[in-house]
């Protein structure tokens, strides 16, 4: 997964209503997806009941929705903060190593601009006088302080955004991707669940919420919520990211390949999906496959060190020693050392 790689997404305030209309994004690689907003208020595809499993206490995860799909139903084309490598063995091969989950929650909720004072100035009380509302200053306050890794501040900022708007889904969403970034798995779970129950198809959520799962060890509920962010949004690369990795860890690497050829196909510079999906065929045990993609990796970043280890493992079990060593070689002149290897 990259839970890899912010944009800003831009809203203006309305001159008429002096309400600041909010778009959501995530950080790619839980990574910032440009076009991710949060949706229009409807019909929740979670019960509203959700908002009750919110303890001030940590709390354990919620049981998933019933109305999740199987990670079947959304059929994947025929065929990401950084990456943490973390070897595998799979029918007694030597590992290749993967990369990790694409989209650790990220810089991604704010408004661009307010005229004539740009929000990331601009003082509270002058916010106030410009006529934005109270629960949206504390949301940007939040977001100040999300900016500037003071994640307890962020959270206190939003606690008091909720306490003004019990509806403010981003802030929900907000407050757990700083929960999750503290590591407090169970309570970013409990508001992602809060964000999709209250703005419904809501992609940029249940793919962090994967991300949570994933880092509890909880595999199938992590490819549930991945697949869920798919069915709302098909372009989303981070959720196919994730699933593939998700499939991969399962040992599902007839899914794993296809979910990472989705996504290449979406991203066909992507060189951290051509390092997956090779990842996946090596234990398939397609070592030419696997090279073949492990060399898109490397044209498309030179310096990929784990994709050079990679490689010439897989050239190793081709026989090609020679040609295995010299990528080896590079790996560790790129400063590469598998886990457990003494430097």
């Amino acid at each position: 997964m990259r839970c890899i790689l912010s944009v800003m997404k831009e809203m203006k305030a309305s001159r008429k209503s002096g309400i600041l209309l909010l778009a959501a994004a995530l950080f790619s690689g839980c990574g910032a997806e440009k076009s991710e907003t949060v949706p229009a208020a409807g019909p929740p595809l979670e019960t509203a009941a959700a908002l009750e499993k919110i303890p001030e206490a940590p709390l354990a995860a919620e049981d998933p929705p019933a109305e999740n799909p199987a990670a079947s139903t959304v059929p994947a084309p025929a065929v990401p903060r950084n990456a943490e490598a973390s070897g595998r063995e799979a029918g007694g091969r030597t590992p290749i190593l993967p990369g990790g989950i694409r989209g650790r929650p990220g810089i991604g909720v704010f408004t661009e601009e307010i005229d004539p004072v740009n929000y990331k100035t601009a003082a509270p009380e002058v916010l106030l006088q410009m006529g934005v509302e109270r629960h949206v200053v504390s949301y940007i306050m939040g977001e100040r302080y999300f900016r500037a890794r003071e994640y307890a501040k962020a959270i206190a900022e939003y606690n008091g955004a909720i306490a003004l708007k019990a509806d403010f889904a981003q802030a929900f969403f907000s407050r757990g991707r700083a929960s999750h970034e503290r590591g407090d798995l169970d309570r970013a779970i409990a508001d992602y669940t809060a964000a999709i129950a209250l703005a419904g198809g809501y992609a940029a959520a249940y793919n962090c919420r994967g991300c949570a799962y994933a880092q509890k060890g909880e595999g199938k509920r992590a490819i549930e919520d991945y697949t869920r962010a798919i069915t709302v949004k098909r372009d989303y690369g981070d959720a196919w990211f994730n699933r593939g990795y998700s499939y991969r860890e399962q040992g599902e690497y007839d899914r794993a390949v296809a979910d990472f050829s989705a996504l290449i196909e979406l991203e066909p510079e992507n060189a951290a999906a051509y390092n997956q999906r090779g990842t996946a065929r090596y234990y398939r045990g397609e070592d030419e496959q696997a090279v073949a993609d492990f060399s898109r990796a490397i044209i498309l970043k030179r310096d990929f060190s784990l994709a050079w280890y990679n490689r010439g493992t897989a050239r190793r079990s081709l026989g090609e020693t020679d040609r295995a060593e010299e990528d080896l070689a590079e790996a560790r002149r790129l400063g590469f050392r598998p886990p457990g290897s003494s430097r």
